[in-house]
């Protein structure tokens, strides 16, 4: 049994929106296999935690199909779930997207919290807003505690 989830950006609908999943993640990334990143660290805002933070220089693509996979499970099986959740989204993720993040969340019956935080992208926890995603998860944590 699981005491709650923190769900971190969670991959439930990948940036830019308005391109279709089709496209995006199940036909053509197969077919890539990698992709070099153009810089390992370029989903962090914060200079200084740039600079810090240890990334390969490729993505593998051919994983996608099935990280959407996961996502289409996770929303099928939303109705299901009742452990308390957390989610901290970042409203600038350049990687996920916020709405598919609040889409999920409204979906859940579970006791829930959404954080957004105003600054920063997809690694959290080493950009700008990093103390108030900290705080969030040990209230989180506090509150969830048997």
């Amino acid at each position: 049994h699981l005491d709650g989830v923190v769900a971190v950006g969670p991959g439930l609908e990948f940036a830019p929106s308005y391109v279709p999943d089709v496209l995006t993640g199940r036909l053509i990334p197969p077919l890539l296999g990698y992709m070099k990143k153009s810089e390992p660290y370029g989903t962090i805002d914060d200079p200084v935690e740039r600079v810090k933070h240890l990334s390969g220089y490729s993505f593998p693509l051919h994983a996608l199909p099935q990280i959407m996979d996961l996502a289409d499970a996770v929303r099928r099986d939303v109705g299901g779930f009742d452990t308390p959740i957390l989610f901290i989204h970042a409203r600038d993720d350049t990687v996920t997207t916020l709405d598919g993040s609040k889409d999920l969340f409204e979906e859940i019956t579970s006791p829930k919290e959404f954080v957004v935080l105003e600054q920063g992208d997809h690694i959290v926890f080493r950009d700008f807003d990093h103390k108030k995603a900290i705080d969030a998860v040990l209230r989180f944590r506090n509150s969830t505690a048997r």
